[in-house]
This record gives structure tokens, sequence and C-alpha cells, in this order.
């Protein structure tokens, strides 16, 4: 795995990607990805979830790219009304997938870094 700072695991990016998320005993619905990090997530979905519940999601980050994956939730936010909001910890993600999460992290933290300058 790559050898990463505690500061760039704990980054997290703004987004608004497309997100599936399934589970074994509630099926699949669909929400946002808020934020992301190398290390997690904070998503929001129309469905209640149990803190340490295992899920499997995939996300979008554009209309020709799914990255699929399985997190575990570790904390509940606030939402408005008919919505949760949940941060995850990253579990696995496809051994295919690997590769284009990390670009695709590696390119918000570009865009991140010009806007800063």
């Amino acid at each position: 795995m790559l050898k990463q700072s505690y500061q760039d695991r704990r980054r997290r990016f703004t987004v608004r990607w497309d997100l599936a998320v399934a589970h074994t005993h509630f099926g699949e619905v669909r929400g946002r990805v808020v934020n992301i990090s190398l290390t997690g997530l904070r998503f929001r979905v129309p469905k209640r979830y149990l803190e340490g519940s295992i899920l499997e999601f995939e996300m979008s980050p554009s209309l020709d790219v799914q990255i699929r994956a399985y997190l575990r939730i570790t904390r509940e936010y606030s939402a408005k009304q008919g919505e949760f909001e949940y941060g995850a910890a990253l579990q696995t993600i496809d051994d295919d997938d690997i590769a284009v999460f990390l670009d695709t992290l590696l390119e918000l933290k570009v865009k991140d870094s010009r806007r800063v300058a």
C-alpha cells in the first residue's frame, strides 16, 4: 500500500458523486457522496443504517467511472428530514478499482492546490 502521511489520510475533499449502497437485509438505495478522503467518506441516503454496518457501495465520480468498495458506518450526522448522513471507513476496494480511486483523489488534490495557490 502507498505510504501516506497522517495529514493526507485525513484530508477530505468536498464532492457531489452519485452513490448506490447495498445491504444484505435492506436492499439497494441511491444517494450522494458528500466528501471523501483516502480512508473514508461521508454520504447521504434515504435509509437508516446502524453504526458498524458493513455496506457494499458503488460511487460514480463521473459518468464513465464507477468505483466499487465496502465500507463500515462509523458515525451518523444530523440531516434534513427523510435523509440520513453517515461517516464511513473504507474497508476494501475492488482490485480493479484501486488505481482509479487513487487517481481520482490525486486529481482532487491537484485541483484543490491550484484553487488555493
